[in-house]
């Protein structure tokens, strides 16, 4: 009976261990993107004009995607997130405000944007408790953007949060609460 157990457990860890370690690289920071960072860096200065403040490399379902932050002579920080594979656009938002644990960040200055932070109603300290209930850990950084979904964008907080070593960004809508979107944070500064 001890070598069936055993001879069905190794066919169990043989069979399925493939299959689970695919699953796996779908989901880690594992998935390397086809174009390196200078060349989506370049192709984001090509869309969005101004100083580069900050950037993220994430993998979004299973998928590498680079999120670069630029800030324009107007004030206004943009959001230009490409395609880790294609290097081609995915959207461009607006970044309203970013802050880190240590107390860093910035605002963004532009007086098109500056109104919108009034329209959430969800503070971020509310916000931040939906997140943690979603994905346990410790916040490092925060940030409050304008999603490009209308003709106003949708108010989107996100939060990366660190756990046991892996970096979740969570992002909640600044409206309802709701867990719009989770993704890992696999790089950046």
């Amino acid at each position: 009976m001890k070598t069936l157990c055993s001879l069905l457990c190794l066919a169990i860890t043989f069979g399925c261990g493939p299959t689970f370690a695919a699953d796996q690289a779908k989901t880690t920071k594992t998935v390397t993107p086809k174009v390196s960072r200078k060349k989506a860096q370049e192709a984001a200065s090509k869309l969005v004009k101004g100083k580069l403040l900050r950037w993220d490399l994430e993998i979004q379902e299973g998928k590498p995607s680079y999120t670069f932050y630029i800030q324009s002579k107007d004030g206004r920080i943009n959001e230009v997130a490409l395609d880790g594979n294609s290097g081609e656009k995915d959207h461009i938002g607006i970044e309203l405000e970013y802050g880190t644990k240590d107390g860093k960040g910035f605002k963004n200055t532009s007086d098109a944007d500056k109104n919108r932070w009034k329209e959430t109603k969800l503070s971020k300290d509310q916000a931040q408790v939906k997140a943690l209930e979603a994905n346990p850990g410790t916040v490092e950084a925060w940030e409050l953007l304008i999603w490009s979904v209308g003709e106003k964008g949708k108010l989107v907080y996100e939060y990366r949060i660190e756990n046991k070593g892996e970096k979740k960004v969570v992002c909640v809508d600044a409206m309802t609460g709701e867990i719009l979107a989770t993704s890992i944070f696999a790089d950046g500064n």
